[in-house]
């Protein structure tokens, strides 16, 4: 009972956090060093170092490889990318923030490490080019059984059914914008 009390602590924080998008600088469950110290941005998305903290091993195995993708937006406000046809959540490079530029319309911008912005909107959305692995492990991202992770609460937040995509190096994105 008391972890179920946990869970659903954690998950309405998260949830609430997402929605506000505000954020206090160091979120519940989100590595050393890859929130942005701006208070205004939320824990809305996740990166590549959400994978160590906790560790979440076996997924995201393969090499990576070149991807073309297309940013979308959910009507919750999650940015996804559009890979191969097929909608998936991004784990973005570590150090990446994603931030809500404007509510009418809805634009959100994704800056990752080194300065490269994508940009998507309810009428626009960047496409690009980068080097990264979709997930080959259809296992939930818990350390523990039941007990969710910053990676899966967002997972089932967002309510993208494919597999994740996982970017680990920003500097392999080539931007066109639109």
């Amino acid at each position: 009972m008391r972890r179920l009390a946990l869970v659903c602590c954690g998950l309405l924080s998260f949830v609430a956090a997402c929605a506000t998008g505000g954020g206090d600088g160091a979120a519940p469950g989100a590595a050393p060093g890859n929130t942005p110290a701006d208070t205004n941005v939320g824990t809305g998305f996740v990166d590549v170092a959400d994978l160590t903290d906790p560790p979440i091993p076996h997924h995201f195995t393969a090499p990576p490889k070149a991807l073309e993708g297309r940013l979308a937006l959910r009507a919750n406000g999650c940015v996804t990318v559009v890979v191969d046809g097929v909608e998936r959540m991004p784990l973005w490079p570590a150090g990446s923030e994603v931030v809500q530029e404007s509510i009418t319309p809805n634009r959100y911008a994704v800056t990752l490490p080194g300065g490269t912005r994508l940009v998507v909107s309810e009428a626009t959305a960047d496409t690009f080019t980068a080097r990264g692995i979709v997930d080959d492990n259809p296992d939930p991202f818990e350390v523990e059984a039941g007990l969710p992770t910053k990676i899966s609460t967002f997972l089932a937040f967002c309510g993208v059914t494919a597999a994740p995509v996982a970017f680990p190096d920003a500097a392999t994105f080539t931007v066109r914008k639109t």
